[in-house]
């Protein structure tokens, strides 16, 4: 039977070969297309169409109230979904992270000019919580925090806060700076703040990543193709 090591290697193999390979086939497929056109539709019809969709149907019936409310519902589950995989993207897939850094700074239209600060300041709060959380030493914890208030909050290069927040959440981070104590959740209300300005761009990163996926099997099928 073959060793961990060796299977594990072989997982990574495959993995690859389905990242690179197949995976872009399938983004590229008409169903996959399909799928995603009736799901960008859903999020941006109006919430005031009747939709003659079976399962809103059934939601007004059992008590929802409305076909407007039922698909308000499932719009609202939609974007929790959505929120979701964003986090789980930022906390488990490097790649995709260093890839939505590149999406923010080039290719968000009319976007924040700080959106690429949002992200790595809740990338550094995460690491900011496991500091706590592993029970790190009450001044490593400090100075973690001093060195996030500075960088984001207190910067020297205008302006001087660098994160989307509103004046009030900025002013209150200050002042838990300067606690003796601070909480693992110091930055609990700026995160929520850039949380939701990165979750705006998740849907417009998803079909830039669905470009590049095509491309990507758009080249595959090229080199593919016998040379004559």
């Amino acid at each position: 039977m073959p060793s961990a090591y060796v299977l594990s290697e072989a997982l990574a193999a495959a993995e690859q070969e389905l990242a690179l390979q197949w995976m872009p086939l399938f983004f590229d497929s008409e169903a996959y297309r399909e799928r995603q056109e009736k799901r960008r539709a859903l999020l941006e019809r109006p919430p005031t169409v009747q939709m003659g969709d079976e399962r809103l149907a059934t939601a007004a019936r059992d008590g929802v109230g409305s076909f407007s409310e039922a698909l308000a519902t499932q719009q609202q589950a939609l974007r929790v979904s959505d929120s979701q995989r964003l986090s789980q993207m930022l906390r488990k897939q490097p790649e995709a992270t260093r890839q939505f850094e590149h999406y923010l700074s080039t290719g968000v239209p009319d976007g924040s000019p700080l959106l690429p600060n949002d992200l790595r300041f809740w990338l550094e709060v995460q690491r900011f919580k496991g500091i706590c959380h592993v029970q790190g030493s009450k001044a490593l914890v400090k100075d973690k925090l001093t060195a996030v208030i500075k960088c984001f909050f207190n910067s020297e290069i205008a302006p001087k806060v660098q994160v989307d927040v509103p004046p009030q959440v900025a002013k209150s981070v200050c002042e838990k700076g300067r606690q003796r104590n601070p909480s693992p959740y110091a930055f609990r209300a700026a995160e929520e703040a850039v949380f939701q300005a990165l979750l705006a761009c998740y849907p417009g990163f998803c079909e830039y990543r669905r470009k590049m996926r095509r491309s990507l099997a758009h080249t595959v099928g090229q080199r593919a193709l016998p040379r004559r």
